[in-house]
């Protein structure tokens, strides 16, 4: 294009390159020997429904083996598929060829629809990223988990980043009487960890809470 600067030919050179390169590449399977025709990209679960449309091409009806109807399959696929497999008569691998073709033309139509629709849809990725940012942090705000002290926790919401303090100076060391019974110790939680039953209790109201609470007279 005039105008473009080399870079940006080059860039459309190489785009081509990889489109071209990708429609031929996925159009020889098509093509491909009759050992390798039954390869992947067919699989085991692809030949349940191409098995049905075979079926029904050759006049057995919607079923696998030819005698026990079945309901069990993508409807769409499978009667797409059938007119493929009047098409190939007996020739089992031409049917698997013509359902490859098919399968080729429905790869490059989805190409050329997303390459319609992706400029526009480019443009609203960042708020999606935003928005997805959003509910990840309400949902791990929501999040709690019960620890073997026992204690309920969940993470703590930072709306901005924590500055670095230097640590106190050590305390002196207590010397508590030997008699004294000393509750249970329990393991010490990093600031973006709470507990919450010291600072978030409103979480675990009871049931007489709000609304539900009886009057006092």
């Amino acid at each position: 294009m005039e105008g473009s600067s080399p870079g940006d030919r080059l860039f459309r050179a190489a785009l081509v390159a990889v489109v071209v390169a990708s429609v031929l590449l996925t159009l020889a399977l098509v093509f491909r020997p009759a050992a390798l025709v039954v390869h992947p990209p067919l699989t085991e679960d692809g030949y349940y429904p191409m098995t049905i449309a075979r079926n029904i091409a050759r006049g057995r009806g919607i079923t696998v083996d030819g005698l026990v109807p079945t309901n069990g399959f993508q409807p769409l696929f499978t009667f797409l598929t059938v007119p493929l497999f009047a098409a190939a008569g007996e020739d089992r691998l031409l049917g698997a060829r013509l359902v490859l073709a098919v399968h080729w033309v429905f790869f490059l139509a989805t190409a050329f629809v997303l390459g319609r629709i992706g400029p526009p849809a480019a443009a609203a990725v960042p708020a999606l990223v935003a928005m997805l940012a959003e509910y990840r942090t309400r949902r791990d705000n929501l999040h709690q988990w019960l620890t073997a002290e026992p204690r309920i926790l969940r993470k703590r919401h930072l709306e901005k980043k924590i500055e670095r303090r230097s640590s106190p100076p050590a305390p002196d060391k207590i010397r508590p009487p030997a008699t004294v019974p000393l509750p249970p110790m329990m393991a010490e939680l990093p600031y973006e960890i709470m507990d919450i039953f010291e600072e978030d209790l409103q979480l675990l109201t009871t049931a007489d809470h709000g609304e539900f609470k009886q009057d006092m007279d």
